[in-house]
């Protein structure tokens, strides 16, 4: 076939480069011509084509499963390895630019690795070449997805911490009063100490021994409340350890306890006679609990009876934590739904739909599992489990 290449555009390709001028002459007059325009796929992966391309003008780019691998331009060629090993392309190849390629067919192909000792020599530094520079594109793209990795972890952190936040502005007038209550007895017995301490009559060991009992008192309740705080709030990034699930559960219940019995809700408390030791995370377990209690508070808004119950006990190496309530309960068609982000069944204004999502995902990051029944109009309950380490 005519063809408008010379001898001197083989030059560019290191696979002729041992050819004389003659073989190089005879080698054109069976290589084919081609053009294609922008944006044409030469091959494509996983056809079968029986030739390969020389890139005399243009470039084109390698994509594989939809991903860039290479970019090949003027001196490159392509589609050599379909014809060494007989099988289907393993890649697609994309025009970026209207290209102007020579295109050697399976029978030349042979005839030349036949004939060219050096031409396997090219082929197999050009695929070293090639294969180093894929290896610098992955190295990249790695490093890059491990970016945008650590991006989204601190992003979803700072979406925990956001919520936790959010769930703090609820109750932090209310925790600001019940600090008031015990600071007004510490002032009141203190007071009384004082005026002990300056009376000219003999002090009255048992009283001041008492008033001092009661500053006690007082003050580790300010210390329970302030410690409990500083678990919820803070950001976590300790990992898992050794805890006890009782503890965890008793200090989310000590935050918000005060402020449900203000609005007559009583919580019910019963929790396993004894320590239940599991691997996990204070500050998740109760960001996860100041969102179901938080859930149960509403779901009882407006009923004659308004409890919440919170149980934990072991069972098959397992242990477990039950809060149930009796709220309205969740429609069945809205059940399969509780879990997925951005559903609600919260009134517009009170709910983000992201609190159930966030405890699946931070009860799942603890090796544990969540699950719930209901039955509208009765009630729900929410079911924790995580692997027992131990019990005492």
């Amino acid at each position: 076939m005519n063809n408008k290449a010379s001898a001197k555009d083989l030059d560019h390709f290191s696979l002729f480069a041992s050819l004389s001028e003659d073989a190089k002459a005879e080698l054109l007059e069976s290589l084919k011509y081609r053009t294609f325009e922008e944006g044409h796929e030469v091959c494509i992966e996983g056809q079968r084509d029986a030739s390969m391309f020389f890139i005399l003008k243009g470039s084109v780019f390698v994509s594989k499963c939809s991903i860039q691998l290479a970019i090949l331009d003027q001196g490159d060629y392509f589609g050599e390895m379909s014809l060494l090993a007989g099988r289907e392309r393993d890649a697609t190849i994309t025009c970026i630019e209207d290209c102007t390629l020579l295109e050697m067919d399976q029978a030349l192909f042979d005839s030349c690795i036949k004939n060219t000792s050096e031409a396997i020599l090219d082929i197999t530094l050009t695929f070293d070449r090639r294969l180093r520079r894929h290896n610098e594109i992955l190295i990249e793209q790695y490093l890059e997805i491990q970016k945008k990795y650590r991006e989204l972890h601190e992003a979803h952190q700072d979406l925990l911490q956001t919520e936790k936040l959010a769930t703090i502005g609820v109750f932090t007038a209310g925790v600001a009063h019940e600090i008031n209550n015990p600071l007004t007895v510490i002032n009141g017995y203190l007071n009384l100490v004082i005026k002990n301490l300056n009376s000219e009559k003999s002090l009255d060991r048992e009283k001041l021994l008492s008033s001092c009992e009661k500053i006690q008192l007082s003050a580790e309740r300010i210390k329970e409340m302030v410690i409990g705080l500083k678990n919820y709030a803070r950001k976590d990034g300790i990992g898992l350890m050794e805890l006890d699930l009782n503890d965890a559960v008793m200090g989310a219940i000590n935050l918000i306890s005060f402020l449900y019995e203000k609005e007559g809700i009583t919580i019910d408390t019963q929790l396993f006679d004894g320590q239940l030791t599991i691997l996990g995370n204070i500050g998740q377990i109760q960001q996860v609990l100041m969102n179901l209690l938080s859930n149960a508070k509403y779901a009882v808004e407006g009923r004659e009876e308004k409890k919440i119950s919170v149980k934990t006990y072991h069972r098959n190496n397992r242990a477990f934590i039950e809060l149930s309530d009796s709220g309205q309960g969740i429609k069945k068609e809205d059940q399969s739904k509780i879990f997925t982000k951005f559903f609600t069944t919260k009134r517009p204004g009170q709910g983000t739909g992201i609190g159930l999502d966030i405890v699946k995902n931070l009860v799942t990051s603890m090796l544990g599992d969540i699950s719930f029944k209901s039955r509208y109009e009765k009630g729900t309950t929410f079911v924790i489990k995580f692997p027992l380490k131990d019990i005492k």
